[in-house]
């Protein structure tokens, strides 16, 4: 065997390798891949957004590959989520490239903080418009008896309450097979904060969508994260101030959007 046939071998053998390796990086995120609404928003067609109406739906239409976006749903501190994912084949409002684990392309549900984990969705192998929950039960629940159950893939079919109020809803793709993504509507069971009907945009980055949250999420378990956010946003008080003309910023600081004023995407 010549030289160059061996190297050609060996160079074919590290092309196929590293492919394997992104395939396999993809799938071992087992959390989303944006941190935050802002991380990715912007990037490749990310609308992130942060909803505070009553009633809403998240949507995203055509992805493409290497697509990663976040959004995140916040209720009052006692209320819980509806959600339901559309799963209408003539609408074609459903794709998500299929896998047993959900591991390539997939739609991530869970908490604020990550410690529960509700659903990570994808197309079932029975048909690309059917939503199929590929959480196993040991990540939806390490108890050793296994309870509650996971949430059942018909679950978010037909509408399910999830016990929390705060839900990302996270959506990652790896690098091949798109799909025709989806619409999730839901509902804020439980109290809401009027004062924030309507959506707040980049929330922590303005003054007043920062102190909006803080003013309603105010608790003894929440006390460290809370510090840092306010000391966040005094930082952006300061940096605001000192680029301000005339010491008068109010326009500046607030960036609140009516309801009827965007279109959610």
């Amino acid at each position: 065997m010549s030289t160059f046939v061996k190297y050609f071998y060996v160079f074919s053998a590290a092309i196929a390798s590293l492919q394997d390796r992104i395939a396999v990086d993809r799938f071992i995120y087992e959390k989303p891949h944006c941190s935050s609404v802002n991380e990715c928003r912007g990037r490749n067609g990310c609308d992130g957004s942060i909803f505070y109406n009553r009633v809403g739906q998240i949507e995203l239409s055509n992805y493409p590959n290497f697509f990663n976006c976040r959004w995140e749903i916040r209720g009052g501190i006692n209320s819980k989520i509806w959600v339901k994912i559309e799963s209408t084949e003539s609408t074609n409002s459903f794709g998500i490239e299929n896998h047993r684990f959900c591991g390539f392309d997939r739609l991530n549900l869970q908490n604020h903080d990550g410690t529960k984990k509700f659903g990570r969705i994808c197309s079932s192998a029975k048909g690309q418009e059917i939503p199929y929950n590929g959480m196993n039960q040991l990540e939806y629940n390490t108890a050793a008896n296994l309870e509650p159950a996971k949430i059942k893939s018909s679950a978010f079919r037909n509408g399910v309450t999830l016990d929390s109020s705060e839900l990302v809803v996270a959506f990652d793709a790896d690098n091949k097979n798109t799909g025709a993504g989806f619409v999730l509507h839901y509902e804020i069971i439980g109290d809401i904060d009027d004062l924030i009907e309507g959506e707040l945009t980049d929330i922590g980055d303005t003054l007043e969508a920062g102190l909006l949250y803080l003013a309603r999420n105010v608790n003894e378990q929440r006390k460290e994260a809370i510090e840092k956010r306010i000391r966040k946003l005094f930082a952006l008080f300061s940096k605001k101030m000192s680029q301000c003309r005339n010491g008068d910023m109010t326009g500046e600081l607030v960036n609140f959007t009516p309801l009827d004023s965007k279109k959610r995407i």
